[in-house]
This record gives C-alpha cells, sequence and structure tokens, in this order.
C-alpha cells in the first residue's frame, strides 16, 4: 500500500479567473501559496503561458471548461513550475486533488483523470467538488447538510447537500456573479475605466448598507431605496492639483469622525494615478440584481427538497462563499433579502415577510412552476467560517477566495492519508479499469 507524505500533498482549484495551488500540508494547515490565472496564448494547436502576443484562452467560463486542451496545458505548467522550485520531489511521490466545479462534464472529468495518469506521471489522483470543499471546511460534528452559494465572477452556483451528498436535481447556476455588478456600477458610473470601476468594488467606501445605516446614513432612506428614472448624474471627480489642497484637510477630517454610511462624498485612490476620486450615492449601488437574483432561484431550488426538515435544515445552513462576499455588508444584506422575500412568520406576527412568502408562492404557481405551499422556511442562518485555522485567519480574503482549498486539505488528510488506495486513483488501478475508476472514488 502506498503511504504519501503529507508535505506532497498537491491540490489545484481552477476557477475561471484564477487557480490556486497548495502543495504540501504543515501541522497548521494555510491558504494557497500559489495564485495563477487562468489564462493561456494559443497558437494554431500550441499554448504558450507566456507569449503575450499571441490570442488569450480562457479555459474556464462561468465554471464551465469550454477548451479541454487549454486547461490541460495549464495544469502541466503549473506541475513543471513546482517541480523546477522543489526538484527533489518526485511526480511518483505526489498525489494530486482536482477540486471541480459541480457543472464539469463527465466526459471532461475522465479526460483530466487519464491526462493526470498517462502525461502527468501521478500514481494517486482524485476530483473532488468545490461545493463539498466548501462544507468540509467549515464542517463542525454532525453537518453534512447544507446550501453552498458560490458568487463566482461571472455566475453563482446554488448546491444543496444532504447527507454529504450533492443535491444534483436541487443545484442550479445563476448567470449573475461578481460581474454583474461591475456592469451596475459603470451604469451609474459611465466615466469610470474597468480599472476605475474594480479598484472602486474592492476599496473600503463600496459597501451594501445595512436598514440602518441607510436611515442614518447622509442621504436617508428614501434616496437610497427609491427608484432612479434613467441614469444616475455621475457625481465622480479626480481631484486635480487646484482642488486637491482645498478640500483635502475637510475631508480627511470628515473621514475619520464620521462612518463612510454618514459621508456625502468619500474618496478611493485611483489604481493608475494615486489621485484621489470622490464618489457619492453610487458607492452604495450595484448589487441590488444580484442579491435579487440569488434570493429568487434559492427559494426555487429548495422548494424541489420533498422532505421539510432537511429542506428546513437547508435555509438553516447556508455557505456564502466567493470573492464578492468581501464586499462590506454583502452577505448580510443576502439574509436580509431572504429574510424579506421568503421567511415564513408566525399569524401573530404576520407582516411584510408573510406577505411577501405569500406573494411568492402565488406568483410561482400563476407561472405554472412546481412549488410546496409549506411553513418553510422558519429561519434561515450562515454558516461561520472556522476559528481554529489560524494562517487562514491570518490572509485577508483566503476564506472568501478560496475556502475550498481548506476543504480540500482535510479530504486529503482522510482520502491519501487513513482510508488507504481505495480512496483514490492509483497507477495500478487506472491500468486494470482505465478513466471511468474516477467514478468508483470520487464524491461526485
Amino acid at each position: 500500500m502506498v503511504h504519501y507524505k503529507e508535505e506532497n500533498y498537491l491540490i489545484i482549484q481552477p476557477g475561471s479567473q484564477s487557480t490556486y495551488v497548495s502543495f504540501g500540508l504543515e501541522d497548521s494547515l494555510a491558504p494557497p501559496a500559489y495564485v495563477f490565472p487562468t489564462k493561456v496564448y494559443q497558437s494554431g494547436d500550441n499554448f504558450s503561458c507566456t507569449d503575450s502576443s499571441l490570442p488569450e484562452v480562457y479555459p474556464i467560463v462561468g465554471g464551465e471548461i469550454i477548451n479541454i486542451e487549454a486547461l490541460k496545458y495549464l495544469i502541466k505548467v503549473i506541475v513543471k513550475s513546482l517541480n523546477k522550485q522543489f526538484p527533489l520531489k518526485l511526480t511518483s511521490l505526489i498525489p494530486l486533488l482536482l477540486l471541480s466545479s459541480f457543472h464539469w462534464s463527465r466526459l471532461h472529468i475522465e479526460q483530466l483523470t487519464q491526462y493526470a495518469l498517462e502525461d502527468l506521471q501521478f500514481l494517486g489522483f482524485n476530483i473532488l467538488p468545490t461545493c463539498l470543499g466548501n462544507l468540509f471546511s467549515v464542517s463542525r460534528e454532525g453537518l453534512a447538510t447544507a446550501t453552498v452559494i458560490d458568487i463566482g465572477y461571472e455566475r453563482t452556483e446554488i448546491t444543496p447537500i444532504i447527507d454529504y451528498l450533492p443535491a444534483r436535481f436541487a443545484s442550479t447556476t445563476v448567470k449573475l456573479g461578481g460581474q454583474s455588478i461591475d456592469q451596475e456600477i459603470r451604469r451609474y458610473l459611465p466615466d469610470f475605466s474597468p480599472l476605475q470601476i474594480d479598484a472602486l468594488k474592492k476599496s473600503d467606501i463600496f459597501e451594501v448598507l445595512s436598514h440602518a445605516d441607510k436611515i442614518s446614513s447622509f442621504y436617508g432612506l428614501d434616496e437610497l431605496t427609491k427608484e432612479e428614472e434613467g441614469i444616475l448624474d455621475v457625481a465622480a471627480i479626480v481631484t486635480s492639483n487646484n482642488t486637491k489642497e482645498i478640500i483635502e484637510g475637510k475631508k480627511k477630517k470628515e473621514k475619520t469622525e464620521k462612518p463612510n454610511s454618514e459621508l456625502e462624498i468619500n474618496t478611493f485612490p485611483d489604481p493608475i494615478s494615486g489621485e484621489d476620486i470622490s464618489v457619492g450615492l453610487q458607492r452604495f449601488r450595484g448589487c441590488e440584481p444580484l442579491l435579487e437574483a440569488i434570493s429568487h432561484h434559492l427559494y426555487i431550488q429548495l422548494g424541489k427538497i420533498d422532505d421539510l426538515a432537511k429542506r428546513q435544515e437547508l435555509w438553516d445552513n447556508l455557505i456564502v462563499v466567493g470573492p464578492t462576499t468581501l464586499i462590506k455588508g454583502f452577505t448580510e444584506a443576502l439574509l436580509v433579502q431572504l429574510g424579506d422575500d421568503w421567511l415564513v412568520v408566525p399569524p401573530n406576527k404576520a407582516g411584510s415577510n408573510a406577505l411577501a412568502a405569500f406573494q411568492a408562492t402565488s406568483a410561482l404557481s400563476a407561472s405554472g412552476e412546481q412549488f410546496n405551499l409549506q411553513q418553510v422556511p422558519r429561519s434561515l442562518k450562515p454558516v461561520k467560517v472556522p476559528e481554529y485555522f489560524p494562517e487562514w485567519k491570518s490572509v485577508p480574503g483566503s476564506f472568501e477566495n478560496c475556502l475550498s482549498v481548506l476543504g480540500g486539505q482535510i479530504y486529503c488528510k482522510q482520502i491519501f492519508g487513513e482510508l488507504g488506495e481505495d480512496s483514490f486513483v492509483t497507477k495500478d488501478s487506472y491500468d486494470d479499469k482505465g478513466p471511468l475508476l474516477v467514478w468508483d472514488v470520487c464524491l461526485s
């Protein structure tokens, strides 16, 4: 029986924008040490990772593999890069765990299995859906059922997991993600460049305000919630040499004395020039379509779970991940949106929430979609990220960007360590049964 050392475990998670790589597990699990852009360059049948004069190819778009050969090449480049950095590490001593989107096709997974065993010469291989990686990363004793809401750049994947098994029939992909927020910001601030939009979205001044913050904000609840006619006037300027000296002192004083929500205008640095860019009301806008879409699709998908106890359990264990959740107030706003839309309240406390749930159910009935008029959800709760991984906690954004890698690390300790060869594809078993063997060992 092959026994792999934890220092040789290799985990690769390819995404639409970035590929996260973790090589070697320490006593204290740590975030991925390597991040590669999920992009190669192509000339005919040949690929390159350095010749930017060639056309760009993105192997994964919206969570789906659209160019399997490009993805194979990217994985080969990553493995070769690690071989150069660790020349004494033989591939035969390294087991590979590939974290996959739940929506990758069976054919693509079998092709990647074949590539790992035959071309890259790995002697141990397995694949794990990222939704299960997310579950394993936050799993406390007894947590086997949860709903993973994975908000990517181009899409959001909603995957209910029941007793450690993803419920494919109730899973869906919402065609909105972080990119939709960029598009909304561009609608409100049409003069902003893509780099400025991205910098604003990632800055401390861009946030989703709570109901209380909206009331106490500079603009007030009515101004922040009213529907706009057409495009908002652009209220952003780059402070030039003349104006900068005049208003800089006043702005700094206001920023130190008041929270962002109570400021009429706040600033963030231009990603190119470094000059301050001032933004008004628009810094609180942009997330609404995404929040509404997630709420709508989540209710429909969980409504497909016939077991009411399990359906309620899915509402009570919401795992919300992805870079978009780094936006201040986003996750809280999503929970508020879900509560306002669907939360069922007792008759003696009936109000807008109960009315919203009833109206939504009636709308589904009228449209001919399946629904169950049941008293679920009575509650909804997010699953907290683990507190007992200090290395992960010390790196800002690691939980939001690649939480599933943490689950992959925990999974590797089990399959490549304690459980033995029956839990992954070995070279000997592959020679006997071929790439179809992956379905006997993976949790897909």
